[in-house]
């Protein structure tokens, strides 16, 4: 298996692999600028998506293009990004100086841990299973075997 799909095997929330026609399609789809980022991340860093998802506003460095998170075990660690990520960033940001990273598109519901609440926006983080959940839906030709290669090109252009 090559390195990009080694790395998008982690990105897919199922482990498979997809082949390098099915992740430029990927990159060509229409998706909000929350998914984007947040796949655009995973696919740069070859982290892992539940620490990607825990990412805080606070935690990153995007002048350095890297990130502080909490490794399996709670040891601190750096991920590191490139362009792709570097370029979307500052616009998932906004003005928000703390909190979420990556955040829902709904107020958070009542008793939602206070650290998993974006003070500026009331929204709640992204939690793995949802973020599964979404890329599991816009990605299922993409991960289809029988998909023909033509229907792959052909998806967003």
């Amino acid at each position: 298996m090559s390195q990009v799909n080694a790395l998008l095997a982690h990105m897919l929330f199922s482990g498979r692999p997809l082949a390098e026609n099915q992740i430029a399609a990927l990159w060509r789809l229409d998706f909000s600028l929350r998914e984007k980022t947040f796949w655009k991340m995973l696919y740069e860093s070859a982290a892992r998506a539940d620490e990607v998802l825990c990412l805080n506003v606070e935690d990153l460095y995007p002048q350095d293009k890297r990130g502080k998170i909490t490794a399996k075990g709670g040891a601190t660690e750096w991920i590191h990004w490139q362009s792709g990520t570097a370029q979307l960033l500052p616009r998932l940001i906004a003005r928000r100086t703390r909190g979420p990273l990556f955040l829902t598109d709904r107020k958070a519901p009542a008793g939602t841990a206070t650290l998993d609440v974006c003070e500026e926006t009331s929204r709640a983080r992204l939690f793995y299973r949802r973020g599964e959940e979404i890329f599991e839906e816009s990605t299922r030709l993409l991960a289809n075997p029988l998909a023909r290669p033509e229907d792959v090109e052909d998806l967003a252009g």
